[in-house]
């Protein structure tokens, strides 16, 4: 049976006497970036004669193909055009390496030889212009003779660049796996930004500490915390920082530096619940759906961040092991908020009691824990399920008495029993090499062993205390998920 190869870009071999050439991968350059790339033609070999392995290697080049078309569009058209002329008058000696701009070239403006040298360069290149091209207006052209006949015009210079370019510099050297969380945390400091600037994507060399001082008594003026203006604000220093340090913008000025808040502004920092605020809101909890009553017990045994509990899959849950226990680790769509979260977390009895009801048959391990709020919006249901109940139990104050708080509270319990090094562990805080014994046996049993004493010294060992709530929402629980 003859193969038959039909794909756009696979050309065949130029035909030798009897044989032919090896396949190649063949296809115009688009328009946008013939002159960056200095070629009319993407012309590889694709080095066999057979069509299934030709088939097979199209689609690979193919695909860098395609993705370094798309980082050159990424950099904006300005700089194409930048790195396009630069690109020619380089090829030619009328620009060095090391220069990052050049002025208008005339015989007022560079010395004789110069000028000289940059005219040879333009007869040479206008020496390879089709008739068609020759047609073309200068200014809506972008082949060689084009760049260098607008540059001795006007020069070249980098593009400035604008906000949005550096938030992405700063994501792609900083998100890694919290791409998202990260995105929308600067993107929310960067509204603030364009509203005070009046651009939607202004220069960064444009924005000055007067707009940054503005957009801080903006913030202040709507009654943010202390702690989210920092944050706000940090986070624009960092995309100012990254991008200068990438770019080798030495000359940029950080106006984010330095920049100090009102010596009366509120700390607004979360509070911790107390025992007798997680006592009151037992009974409220009960009343909850089975999921979110369940994240509630976990966040106050484990001290872990809402969305990490949100995401966790029953493959994370090590039931039948001697230190049960759960496992945070960063996967696809499912974020940590630093390398440094990854880590094992020891079951208190009780935690391992109520997830053994619940956990599904072992051939289905894969699922989530928690469907109804392991999307990337779930944290946002469970909160509002969370805040209503804590209203209930009369214990929910803004900005100080919250679902988060039970992280808090966890830590405060922990910490009266161990050095923080060890304490961080539990709580995700370490960085990555501070996380070297994450596998280790021996020290899961210590992180389980301060859990307990850190637990007993607070009053919280016999959690929940009265296991009525527990108790009377058993039945729905096991209902909700099927035992194995």
């Amino acid at each position: 049976m003859r193969l038959v190869v039909d794909l756009k870009y696979l050309k065949p071999g130029k035909k030798r006497g009897e044989s032919r050439e090896p396949w190649r991968y063949r296809r115009r350059v688009p328009e946008d970036l013939k002159a960056t790339l200095g070629k009319l033609w993407i012309d590889q070999s694709l080095g066999t004669k057979d069509p299934a392995l030709a088939n097979q290697k199209y689609f690979e080049v193919h695909e860098k193909t395609e993705k370094r078309f798309e980082e050159l569009r990424s950099k904006g058209a300005e700089q194409l055009a930048y790195d396009a002329a630069t690109k020619v008058l380089k090829s030619h000696g009328v620009m060095t390496d090391a220069q990052k701009e050049a002025g208008p070239v005339s015989p007022d403006t560079v010395p004789q030889v110069h000028f000289a040298k940059y005219v040879d360069a333009m007869l040479e290149e206008a020496d390879k212009l089709t008739p068609d091209q020759l047609r073309e207006p200068i200014h809506k052209s972008n082949h060689s003779f084009a760049l260098m006949a607008k540059a001795q015009v006007s020069g070249v210079a980098p593009p400035a660049i604008r906000l949005d370019e550096a938030i992405q510099v700063y994501l792609t050297e900083r998100a890694g796996t919290n791409y998202g969380d990260l995105k929308k945390q600067v993107e929310v400091a960067a509204k603030a930004l364009r509203g005070i600037v009046e651009d939607q994507n202004p220069e960064l060399a444009q924005v000055t500490s007067e707009h940054v001082y503005k957009m801080r008594d903006q913030l202040v003026s709507e009654g943010k915390a202390k702690d989210t203006i920092k944050k706000r604000l940090g986070s624009l220093r960092a995309v100012f920082n990254v991008v200068r340090k990438r770019r080798n913008l030495m000359s940029l000025i950080n106006p984010f530096e330095d920049i100090e808040l009102p010596k009366d502004l509120p700390q607004g920092k979360r509070s911790s619940l107390s025992v007798d605020d997680i006592r009151k809101c037992l009974p409220e909890i009960a009343k909850c759906n089975p999921e979110a009553e369940t994240i509630w017990h976990l966040l106050v045994l484990t001290g872990a961040r809402p969305s990490e509990i949100c995401r966790l899959r029953w493959c994370d849950v090590e039931l039948n092991t001697s230190i049960p226990h759960i496992c945070i680790n960063a996967d696809d769509g499912r974020p940590i908020k630093t390398e440094g979260s990854e880590r094992r977390v020891p079951l208190a009895p009780f935690l391992v009691d109520l997830l053994t009801s619940q956990r599904p048959a072992a051939q289905d391990l894969s699922g989530d824990m928690f469907p109804r709020y392991s999307h990337r919006s779930g944290t946002l249901g469970l909160s509002a399920v969370l805040i209503k109940m804590m209203k209930s139990a009369e214990v929910w104050q803004s900005r100080k008495k919250v679902p988060y708080s039970l992280r808090h509270s966890n830590k405060d319990w922990m910490r009266r029993v161990a050095r923080k090094e060890l304490t961080n562990r539990i709580h995700g805080h370490g960085r990555k090499d501070v996380a070297d014994d994450y596998g280790d046996e021996w020290f899961l049993e210590e992180l389980a062993g301060i859990m307990t004493d850190g637990f007993e010294k607070a009053g919280v060992k016999e959690y929940p205390w009265e296991v009525e709530p527990f108790t009377r929402n058993k039945e729905r629980l096991i209902t909700s998920h099927p035992q194995s």
